[in-house]
Parts: C-alpha cells; structure tokens; sequence
C-alpha cells in the first residue's frame, strides 16, 4: 500500500474542481457578453468579477445602474435569469463595489 495514494488522489480532486471553475467562469463569460452590451449601450457595464465553486457569480456594476439602488436590483435579477437559463448552475448573482477585493466579498 502507498502511504502517498491519498494525498495523490487529493490532488487530483483539487485538478479537477479548479478545471471546472474554469469552465463555469468561461461558460459565465460567454452568457453574460450579450447582456453585457446591452448594458454599455445604455451607458453603463457590468464585469464579471469571479465566480464560486457553490455557483455565486460576482459581478461590477458601473454607470447609471450602479448608483441607483432600485435599477441595481433590476439588473442582477435579470442578469441572474439570463445565466440561470444558459448555465444552469448559477445559483445566485452577487454585486461587488468596484473597488473592493473579490476575497472580501466571498
């Protein structure tokens, strides 16, 4: 028996979680780039920030909507509908204020 196997198969898990929170943050990515637009259009952005292995996702609202309270509700609840649809393991859409660190905001 190899007293390293369960520190090997250790790593492997840690391999396998950090390639799957790379492709939730790029299938993210990709779902948000359209109504990303729409929202520059309309003068303002939205960023994603990071996202967690428990499917929060973390965006930067800037422009118009970030500083109104009712309009930054409206958009993280639709843009939480639109990658609810797309991928399905959003579970919920977080605003952080552009200049604090994602680490705090986990």
């Amino acid at each position: 028996m190899d007293p390293f196997e369960d520190e090997e198969e250790g790593m492997e898990d840690e391999e396998d979680n950090s390639v799957s929170i790379d492709s939730f943050y790029r299938a993210i990515a990709v779902a948000m780039e359209p109504f990303r637009l729409e929202m520059i259009l309309d003068g303002g952005d939205i960023r994603l920030a990071g996202v967690s292995t428990d499917g929060r996702v973390f965006v930067r609202i800037k422009g118009r909507a970030a500083s109104l309270c009712q309009q930054k509700r409206e958009v993280l609840q639709k843009l939480e509908g639109v990658l609810q649809k797309t991928v399905p393991q959003v579970r919920q859409v977080i605003s952080i204020c552009p200049s604090t660190p994602l680490e705090e905001a986990q």
